[in-house]
């Protein structure tokens, strides 16, 4: 049986309830306020991250043990909820640091823990993961970038594009390739300080969406660093790329359900308080209809997502239920995003308006984290298609 065919009963525990109220509070007092300002300069409010990671933003699904709130992927996956409320930049950036930091938390050693993971997780320190590069995204395998060992340790080079969190981190993340014949077998992560000689840090890249995160390429010039570096097992690296996708997928699922419940908000703000031709326009049967059709849709999503994360928190193997979230979830919030536009029509298509940003925010959801169309083929080969 596959893990998509297993039932579990999702009981939300009194201390997930707790992290939900008080994340509210703060996206409410502390975000909503800032999101407009940073959206216009496209920059990521950097002075709230030492309060988020006090409030568990950056560590909720790790274990007590090295710092974090011990709730598991499903406490992760709702902080990224709840964040999206706000923006999605913001939430985007929450979870690369998330992201980023999980390979030092399964493979670290006790001093790459002690230096990177526990000052991320309280929002010390910031971090990016350089996977993507740019001709390959989907195709780990097929990284070009180059870790050849000298001396006691390694020189990089090569380039990364994409690397959210990279104009601010203070360390990354890097998957480059090592010494070995077989390409799943000889890609290695360092983690790579961002003052390190040879780290260039390339101009900011204007998106179309997520404008409260940053993105820029990131360029390796012949950087050394010692083989303490190295992240778990040489060679390895593949895998431990592979877990970090997985997670990836979850989180970006709930983003996705945080920007539908916000879009469905305001559109049923809007129709309930609209009138025309006299008539409040909840009242006419396709907008009502297109107001339950979204509710359908994001509560569909919402209990595969949820089902997704307690497996993923009682089972090894969770890659085929983590796709079929991800692509549910990224498909419905640009249905669910598209359909509150239409109900709140020319006041929904100004710049300044927050379906707008929604929008813009939803579109990635298809594509980052492996698009619609690697989800769908990784189900069917779960499927034995």
């Amino acid at each position: 049986m596959t893990t998509a065919g297993r039932f579990i009963m999702i009981v939300v525990k009194d201390d997930l309830l707790i992290l939900r109220e008080t994340l509210q509070r703060f996206v409410d007092s502390r975000l909503r306020p800032l999101v407009a300002e940073y959206e216009a300069n496209q920059r990521f409010p950097i002075d709230v991250t030492r309060e988020m990671g006090q409030l568990g933003c950056f560590g909720a699904g790790f274990p007590e043990s090295v710092g974090g709130a011990g709730l598991g992927k499903l406490g992760q996956t709702l902080v990224i909820e709840e964040l999206s409320h706000a923006s999605g930049g913001i939430a985007a950036t929450t979870l690369v640091q998330f992201l980023s930091i999980y390979p030092l938390y399964l493979h670290g050693t006790t001093e790459q823990q002690s230096m990177y993971l526990k000052p991320a997780i309280l929002g010390e320190r910031m971090a990016a993961i350089a996977v993507t590069e740019p001709n390959h995204g989907s195709n780990v395998a097929g990284i070009e970038t180059v870790a050849v060992p000298d001396g006691s340790g390694y020189r990089i080079k090569g380039q990364k594009m994409f690397i959210t969190n990279s104009p601010f981190a203070d360390f990354m993340v890097v998957a480059a390739k090592t010494p070995g014949s077989d390409p799943h077998h000889a890609i290695t992560l360092f983690v790579v300080d961002r003052n390190s000689p040879g780290v260039i840090i390339g101009g900011h890249l204007k998106k179309l969406g997520w404008w409260t995160s940053e993105t820029a390429p990131v360029y390796f010039d012949n950087c050394w660093v010692p083989a303490a570096q190295v992240i778990g097992e040489a060679g390895a690296g593949f895998y431990y790329i592979m877990e970090d996708f997985n997670y990836e997928r979850l989180l970006l699922s709930a983003s996705s359900i945080g920007l539908a419940q916000e879009a469905l908000a305001v559109a049923k703000a809007y129709a309930t308080s609209r009138s025309q031709f006299g008539v409040i326009i909840a009242e006419f049967q396709a907008v009502r209809h297109k107001l339950a059709q979204m509710a359908v849709r994001l509560e569909a999503g919402r209990q595969l997502l949820a089902h997704a994360a307690t497996v993923a928190d009682e089972a090894d193997d969770f890659s085929e239920l983590a796709s079929m979230a991800k692509y549910f979830c990224g498909e419905m919030v640009n249905q669910v995003a598209y359909d509150a536009i239409q109900i709140l029509g020319g006041a929904g298509y100004l710049q300044d308006h927050p379906l707008e940003r929604i929008y813009r925010d939803a579109r990635i959801m298809t594509i980052g984290g492996g698009t619609s169309e690697v989800q769908l083929n990784i189900i069917a080969k779960r499927m034995g298609l």
